[in-house]
């Protein structure tokens, strides 16, 4: 029951300080006891939500907003879900804002966000547009932080090095360094710059030398360019030390690239006595012949230069059991051993216990399968074509596989063709063995890229009509059967235009230029002249001259450098009598002697590589020495 006062209860009214004395008092018994009822905790946000959070606040502000506002307000939503890897909200949102809307700064943090997505989804020159933006290639962009200045031209050098815009790499590259202040970064990135120069063509460094603008890029061109010009490394340090006495403050004495810190290194410790082991009579003698003579071309012409060449001793390996040609390369004190050519010698080898001294095989190991002997038509070093595409890897630390290997030619043009965005390719190739291992390795490396690959019948070298490989690769064959069927419905004739198959982009032909001058006519003539054709070297082996490969106009092809004007030196060029084939093989020869002196060099720097005639040489960590084409 509430309490009453009795009827007769009084109480008189205090003076007023005890009233506010008294009122205090019941304030503080009323916070006492409302202390021990807590309020109810306010909710804890996570990272991720209060990042959600502020995503969704700054879409409802791009809503509300137009121009330059909603541009802004959907940049910030975009940063915050990619910080929330919410990549298809990010990708949506980037590319529906205006980028035209955005200032230099928030523009330059757009392209660093939007590139790498387009580059993960394989859309490079997209990319390059995004990077390439008129108003960041302005002069303002020296107004960045210096964190976005190195983002964008560390993005573009990179994309620009992947495309093969090889002069605008180094360019911005050589800003990029300027800008940088970590010396292990700045050391990278001399690095990067080497590298491009590395395979730069002998007459693009001439050229580049004498035109280039600014003192930090000239000077990196001068440096290759004078490396570039001797092939014997003794005299490139030489070279090296006259360009740091010319060039004393460039950024590469300072930081210089890894391959020429390791030159200096090993240019005291060369090979002083060489053995060749190549087949110089039987069925391979013109092979193993046409090597000899590119080893040994190679060999005086460093030796009239004043360069520190070996002894050198061939052995014909067809005389005698390879294992006991080996065992007397040993007695006869030899540091390195090239060859042998044949990939049954390379495997003898292997299955020695011990490998005293390296051992550059001019060959790649793999297993063995179907095989022809008709040296006129193979490509890779060795003259029995094995199909298989499996490259062995050596147990010996000592033993090193070098060659001229069809199936990576495939696979790079089958990289190339991806980074220029086909996706659908149909494979005209030989029955060869050759041919079958061009396109087992174009379609894997293909296919693993997630591309589709349609393939014509094989063709015959002897083959002169391609029509019966070319009409029904390209299903004309059913386009002439709809326009019949549908003559027979009508009961009369009817005019009609054939029509290709339109489900693939390019074409990938796998064929000697004999062949490739009928194969491009025919595939012009059955409407396919819209597609992009790609070949491997062996369309080019500069035996012809333009009359001839006007057939071959608008392919295009990965090539030895020997076989183009101006790429490398043309004191060392084969005879042009020979046949194709001996020809890249003698070319083989001259990067084989040249291996010899940068096998240590390549080891002791995993970056190093050099520009041979054969193509940019490099040794991968299981001992391969890839070759990479222009």
């Amino acid at each position: 029951m509430p309490f009453k006062f009795p009827a007769n209860f009084s109480f008189n009214l205090p003076d007023k300080p005890l009233i506010n004395y008294c009122l205090v008092a019941f304030a503080a018994i009323m916070l006492a006891a409302c202390a021990g009822q807590s309020a109810p905790p306010q909710p804890a946000y996570t990272t991720e939500q209060l990042l959600s959070q502020k995503a969704e606040q700054s879409l409802q502000a791009a809503r509300q907003s137009t121009g330059p506002d909603q541009a802004r307000h959907q940049l910030n939503a975009a940063q915050l879900y990619n910080q929330l890897k919410l990549s298809r909200q990010t990708t949506a949102l980037l590319e529906e804002l205006d980028s035209t809307q955005l200032p230099l700064e928030s523009l330059a943090q757009y392209a660093l966000l939007y590139a790498p997505i387009l580059l993960n989804n394989h859309e490079h020159f997209r990319a390059r547009e995004q990077l390439m933006q008129p108003l960041l290639l302005s002069a303002e962009i020296k107004t960045l932080p210096d964190a976005l200045q190195i983002g964008l031209r560390d993005q573009r050098g990179d994309l620009f090095a992947l495309l093969g815009e090889d002069e605008s790499a180094v360019a911005e590259f050589v800003l990029l360094s300027q800008i940088l202040r970590d010396p292990a970064s700045i050391k990278i990135t001399h690095d990067k710059i080497w590298q491009i120069l590395t395979h730069t063509p002998d007459n693009t460094l001439t050229t580049l030398a004498n035109e280039a603008q600014g003192m930090a890029l000239k000077g990196w061109y001068q440096l290759a360019h004078t490396t570039r010009s001797l092939s014997d490394i003794s005299l490139q340090q030489g070279q090296i030390d006259q360009w740091r006495q010319q060039w004393p403050a460039h950024p590469a004495i300072l930081f210089p690239p890894s391959n020429l810190r390791a030159i200096a290194k090993v240019v005291t410790s060369l090979p002083t006595q060489l053995a060749l082991l190549v087949p110089l009579s039987g069925n391979y003698g013109e092979a193993g012949t046409a090597i000899r003579n590119g080893f040994l071309a190679t060999y005086y012409d460093n030796f009239s230069k004043g360069g520190q060449v070996p002894s050198i001793r061939v052995y014909d390996t067809a005389l005698q059991n390879i294992a006991d040609t080996y065992q007397q390369a040993l007695v006869d004190k030899a540091d390195i051993v090239i060859g042998p050519l044949r990939k049954e010698n390379l495997a003898a080898l292997t299955s020695l216990e011990n490998l005293p001294i390296p051992i550059i095989g001019l060959n790649y190991l793999d297993t063995i399968s179907e095989s022809s002997t008709d040296p006129d038509t193979d490509t890779d070093t060795d003259t029995e074509n094995k199909t298989s595409l499996n490259i062995v890897q050596a147990t010996h630390k000592n033993f090193y596989q070098f060659g001229l290997s069809i199936a990576g030619e495939a696979e790079q043009v089958a990289e190339r063709a991806w980074l220029e965005g086909h996706r659908s390719a149909l494979v005209i190739s030989p029955s060869t063995a050759w041919g079958k291992r061009a396109f087992a390795a174009f379609s894997e490396t293909w296919i693993n890229r997630g591309g589709e690959v349609v393939s014509a019948t094989p063709y015959a070298l002897t083959q002169s009509d391609f029509t019966g490989v070319i009409k029904p690769a390209l299903l004309i064959n059913q386009s002439e059967q709809r326009a019949k069927k549908i003559q027979r419905t009508l009961g009369r004739g009817i005019e009609y235009d054939l029509r290709r198959r339109h489900d693939i982009d390019m074409i990938f032909m796998v064929a000697l230029p004999k062949q490739a001058r009928s194969i491009k006519p025919t595939l012009d003539f059955f409407y396919a002249h819209d597609l992009p054709v790609y070949a491997t070297s062996l369309l080019y082996a500069d035996a012809e001259g333009t009359d001839a490969n006007r057939d071959l106009e608008g392919i295009r092809f990965s090539a030895m450098p020997w076989t183009l004007p101006g790429m490398v030196s043309s004191h060392l060029s084969p005879d042009s009598s020979l046949p194709p084939t001996y020809r890249h093989l003698y070319a083989l020869g001259i990067d084989a002697y040249q291996l010899h002196q940068r096998i240590a060099l390549m080891q002791a720097s995993p970056q190093a590589q050099f520009y041979g005639h054969t193509g940019t040489l490099s040794l991968s960590s299981d001992n391969i020495i890839k070759r990479v084409q222009p």
